[in-house]
């Protein structure tokens, strides 16, 4: 990602779209964990169950 000349750029700088997109994914991951570990908390966001539940379908099949 640091030298790709194949990538469009932002006018004359070096930023390209992809390395945009790719810091936007780094922030929205970062915030997620951060919600998710109740290190910050978002009205608009919970920070979901602590472990995994089975659905229906697999939670039958684990007992077969």
């Amino acid at each position: 990602e640091f030298f790709r000349p194949d990538q469009p750029r932002l006018g004359s700088t070096d930023i390209s779209y992809s390395r945009i997109v790719a810091g936007v994914m780094i922030l929205a991951g970062i915030i997620w964990l951060l919600v998710k570990y109740e290190i910050i908390t978002l009205p608009f966001l919970k920070p979901g169950p602590a472990a995994y539940q089975l659905s229906s379908k697999a939670q039958a099949s684990k007992e077969e």
